[in-house]
């Protein structure tokens, strides 16, 4: 058994992350007024909460992620998976996927997952999208969406943020053989793996 504890932020903030993007926002002559949002707003969508609270229950393992634009240039997206089903050595990517997102504009990408198995799994699997954002001029910029974690019951699959990963299942303890530690964000299953470092093991949400 291994248990995983949080490294990087400790809260999800109205269950988004930002890319910092090519074009800042406009600063005000009054201190007390705004700065303009600027970047990539990156948003779970289809189901309830936010992304720590999100809970859906899905015919099919497919989710979206909605990608908001608050520049004033376009970029090209390329978007893919990381995923494993409870277990490191279940650990895989995904696909690369490429959209055009327009300047201020929005676009939703489905997100598959479930490759690496989903019927039996003890642990709960987990999914995130790394994603690089190119304009046509400029340097590019990337980051990560804050993971989701999932399992089939009853027919549907069951997909929720890292809150509910803990309040509800264990930590990822779908057996319930084990308790968490204090501490504990995640619990996988699985044998202990070699070479393997711990920022490998530790996956998180966050703009880099």
């Amino acid at each position: 058994m291994r248990f995983q504890r949080f490294h990087g932020p400790a809260a999800i903030l109205l269950g988004v992350f930002t890319l910092i993007g090519a074009s800042t926002g406009v600063a005000r002559a009054d201190d007390h007024e705004a700065v303009a949002s600027h970047g990539i707003e990156m948003q779970w969508a289809g189901g309830t909460g936010t992304a720590e609270s999100f809970y859906a229950e899905l015919a099919e393992p497919v989710v979206s992620l909605r990608l908001v634009n608050h520049d004033r240039v376009g970029y090209t997206v390329l978007a893919r998976t990381l995923e494993d089903a409870g277990s490191l050595q279940t650990r895989r990517t995904g696909s690369t996927v490429t959209a055009t997102l327009a300047a201020g504009g929005t676009q939703n990408l489905a997100i598959r997952f479930g490759g690496a198995g989903l019927s039996g799994l003890t642990h709960s699997g987990m999914v995130t999208v790394v994603v690089q954002a190119c304009p046509s001029q400029g340097p590019c910029i990337g980051g990560a969406s804050y993971p989701l974690f999932f399992h089939a019951s009853g027919g549907r699959v069951l997909v929720y943020g890292e809150g509910v990963l803990c309040q509800q299942f264990r930590c990822g303890d779908l057996a319930g053989t084990t308790a968490a530690e204090p501490g504990t964000w995640r619990v996988l299953g699985g044998g202990p793996l070699h070479n393997v470092t711990t920022d490998e093991e530790i996956v998180t949400g966050g703009a880099q």
